[in-house]
């Protein structure tokens, strides 16, 4: 882990959770634009752990909850090839704290109840919580103090023979 890297330029953000309670849980994504007008979209789901959002407990429906919530946040995508350690699906900055996002956000939230959590709550979460420091051109694991460029960005001697 390493020092916090610089958040992305933060917009005023809302998770909103919606449950029928019926385990059709959903959540929308409420965005203040510069203007003062507000955007609503649903969350983009990333199949991590579950086909599902889901919260109020510590299973795979509410990592996968707070692993997109995370990334919408921190504007990242999963990866579509594999970088070092980290496969396919996986977003590596994010790898080592999404799980205690899940812990101090998700699973306490009520079962059934509509719920919120602000961008200014992440952000003031996530200066605590650093982000795995990754290589700027392959997202792998990375430690930036021996230089550019990472392990497995070298070229391969064995490629061409």
């Amino acid at each position: 882990m390493s020092e916090p890297r610089a958040m992305p330029q933060v917009q005023k953000k809302t998770y909103m959770g919606f449950s029928d309670g019926v385990g059709h849980d959903r959540i929308a994504v409420r965005t203040e634009n510069p203007d003062g007008t507000f955007v609503t979209q649903p969350l983009t789901h990333y199949a991590k752990h579950s086909s599902e959002f889901s919260w109020s407990y510590a299973g795979s429906g509410p990592a996968c909850t707070a692993f997109c919530i995370l990334a919408d946040f921190l504007q990242l995508v999963p990866l579509t090839k594999r970088a070092g350690m980290y496969g396919k699906g996986e977003i590596p900055e994010i790898a080592c704290i999404y799980q205690d996002f899940k812990f101090d956000f998700i699973a306490p939230l009520p079962m059934g109840p509509n719920w919120e959590i602000t961008s200014a709550q992440i952000a003031k979460w996530l200066l605590v919580h650093p982000l795995q420091t990754v290589c700027p051109n392959c997202r792998a694991d990375f430690d930036p103090t021996l230089g550019e460029p990472c392990w497995w960005c070298l070229p391969d001697p064995n490629e061409g023979e």
